[in-house]
Order: C-alpha cells, then structure tokens, then sequence
C-alpha cells in the first residue's frame, strides 16, 4: 500500500513510469477530500503534461493561476508544467517572474524536469539569481 500523496512526493518520477492511469486514479482519489489542493493540481498537471496530453495540463496551469493570483505562488509549479510540455518560453517566464517576487524559493537545478531549458542561458542567469540561506557554520 502507497503512502498517502506519495503520487505528488517526486513528480518526476511518476510521470516517467507508464502508469499514468493508476497515478492519476490515485489523484483523483486524494482530490475528493481535498478538491482545491494545489499539490494535487500540480500533480494531476504534471502527468497530463507528461502524457502528451496539452490541452488537459493547459487547463490545470489555469486553475493554478486562479489559485496563485497576482500572489504568484504556483509559479514554480507551473513553470514546471511548461517545461514538461516542452514550452521553453513560458517555462522560463514562469520561473522569472515567481523569482523577482520572490514567489519561488531556491529549487534544485539539477531536477530532470528542467532538461528542456537547462541549456537556455537565462536558465543558468535565473538560477544565479536564486538567494540561497546562508546556514550556520559548522562547529
């Protein structure tokens, strides 16, 4: 038995698995108790756009967008989407602008989901603009 939301634990990784239906069934399941939860969104989203299936994970980066409004907070999780689907421009859009609000925090760059863009400059140029905490130092 799966834990509860391990569907949205690694995005990555499910969407790559052919079992797009179970996972998606498995989504569905944990949205009925929590019809609004963007990580479900996100996840749902996400395995359309691995899918191949456009126009069902444009839908889901709208409903993202009503969500985030103008706070931008889905904006990571859409750039995602974009990038999955293999939309360059808006994937990078997506991520410069929850960056300059600081909607987006410091993400792993090496995350496969970002190959498409990963050799786009503004990619590394946005990466380079990421605050990343200073931690406290070792003793």
């Amino acid at each position: 038995m799966r834990e509860p939301l391990s569907c949205c634990a690694r995005p990555m990784n499910w969407a790559r698995n052919p079992l797009f239906n179970e996972t998606l069934a498995e989504l569905e399941k944990a949205k009925r108790g929590r019809k609004s939860d963007p990580i479900l969104i996100y996840g749902t989203g996400m395995v359309y756009a691995a899918q191949g299936k456009r126009a069902e994970a444009l839908q889901i980066i709208k409903e993202l967008e009503e969500i985030s409004g103008t706070s931008l907070g889905e904006a990571h999780w859409m750039a995602k989407i974009y990038a999955t689907l293999n939309e360059k421009e808006l994937a990078l859009t997506w991520l410069e602008r929850g960056l300059a609000t600081g909607a987006i925090a410091p993400f792993f760059k090496d995350d496969p989901v970002w190959d498409p863009i990963r050799d786009d400059p503004r990619f590394a140029a946005l990466v380079g603009k990421m605050v990343v905490p200073e931690t406290a130092p070792k003793q």
